[in-house]
């Protein structure tokens, strides 16, 4: 196992080298082949309906998945899809790509049920993050289809474009909640957090995985790039457009709080980035409202929790409201210290104000505890001072009462 150098507060003095962290990752489970061959059968256009069957028939529990999303009522079945063939014929290709992908990519980062204790990594938390990123990025393709944007591509981008935290969580479990402890602690964006205790952040180990799995080009440069500015992709990614969607749809997700991605630091809101892409308030607006229906419905369906539109809306709205007073609680100690300052530095100005080169002890020690009353907020206080040649004490005491000050 590869571990970093920790100093006594349990903080890596060096991170380990990331060659070391990124050779560790070569120890997790490889891509169901099942997964695998889906990915070759739906990318190769002499392919047709009974390839793609054909590949399935030999997972059951896959098929079931396909037919329960078949014949759900979101996906808009006119009635009931009875058989495999039908169903591929009614999804098509890519969504059945993308269902096997998602929950072949899910049994290979279990959720963890029984954990002791809650930890800071929740990976059912994480898993509703991405499933929620994954929708929202497919409504937005579906929104701006001027865009070239694959609506199907876009769903499994958003779900796997955090695969790289996943993978660090699983090959360094302790190591891992360190990183999410701190990044939760410091409200900062957890990639600098990841860089400091592991010497990698999850795009690089996303991306990593991605080609061990052998995931198409588009995927890999999702995973990696995702956190790089729209204007900075321009002519160094395949996929520019796609990446940016993801990028739009990651942020409505975080804003609205549905699940958890262990990144707490927000560097623009999403109206920035959809104007880029040409989306417009009403269109962002729809997408938003149907997230939580779309997640609670894939939530379902993978067996990941119990979970209702209404009892993830209320999740939703009760991590909105922590964040919120979080952030008044933070607003209020920076208003008592800027408060404080100010009384502090009004005080020294008054004090240099009174005195003057002729000021003798008893002036300086009224002058003192006059200062010091107003800084310490103090009803009453008193000071002196010691004469050094007379040996003589000069003491004072202040009131906040006008007039009712003494100096003897």
């Amino acid at each position: 196992m590869c571990r970093a150098t920790t100093g006594t507060a349990g903080e890596p003095l060096a991170p380990p080298a990331p060659e070391l962290t990124l050779t560790h990752l070569d120890t997790l489970p490889t891509l169901a082949p099942i997964a695998v061959r889906l990915l070759q059968v739906t990318a190769d256009v002499d392919s047709d309906i009974r390839d793609v069957v054909e590949t399935l028939r030999g997972d059951q529990s896959l098929t079931a998945k396909i037919l329960s999303v078949a014949n759900s009522v979101a996906m808009g079945a006119p009635g009931k899809i009875p058989t495999l063939d039908r169903a591929v014929v009614m999804l098509g290709f890519k969504t059945v790509r993308a269902i096997a992908l998602t929950v072949k990519i899910f049994d290979c980062f279990p959720t963890e049920r029984s954990s002791p204790r809650q930890r800071q990594f929740d990976r059912i938390e994480f898993w509703k993050h991405s499933l929620g990123v994954a929708c929202a990025a497919r409504r937005l393709a579906r929104c701006r289809r001027e865009l070239g944007i694959d609506a199907e591509e876009a769903f499994v981008a958003g779900l796997l474009h955090d695969i790289g935290k996943v993978a660090l969580d699983n090959v360094f479990p302790k190591a891992y909640e360190r990183v999410a402890l701190r990044a939760r602690e410091t409200r900062c964006d957890i990639a600098d957090c990841e860089r400091l205790i592991l010497g990698v952040d999850h795009a690089v180990a996303g991306r990593h995985l991605a080609k061990q799995w052998g995931l198409p080009r588009f995927l890999q440069d999702v995973i990696w790039l995702h956190h790089v500015s729209a204007e900075a992709l321009a002519g160094s990614a395949a996929s520019p457009a796609l990446i940016a969607v993801v990028q739009l749809a990651n942020l409505l997700v975080r804003e609205q709080h549905i699940g958890q991605s262990g990144d707490h630091a927000f560097y623009e809101p999403c109206t920035r980035l959809a104007r880029q892409l040409g989306h417009s308030e009403d269109q962002i607006d729809a997408v938003s409202r149907d997230i939580v229906s779309d997640v609670a419905e894939y939530v379902s369906l993978l067996g990941l929790d119990q979970e209702t539109p209404e009892s993830l809306y209320l999740k939703s709205l009760s991590r909105a409201n922590a964040e919120l007073g979080r952030v008044n609680t933070e607003l209020l100690t920076a208003n008592r210290r800027l408060s404080a300052a100010a009384r502090y530095f009004d005080a020294i100005t008054r004090f240099d104000r009174q005195l003057t080169t002729s000021a003798d002890l008893a002036a300086v020690v009224a002058a003192l505890a006059e200062a010091c009353l107003s800084a310490l907020q103090r009803s009453h206080l008193a000071a002196f001072g010691v004469h050094g040649q007379r040996q003589a004490v000069e003491l004072c005491w202040a009131t906040s009462e006008p007039g009712r000050g003494r100096t003897s």
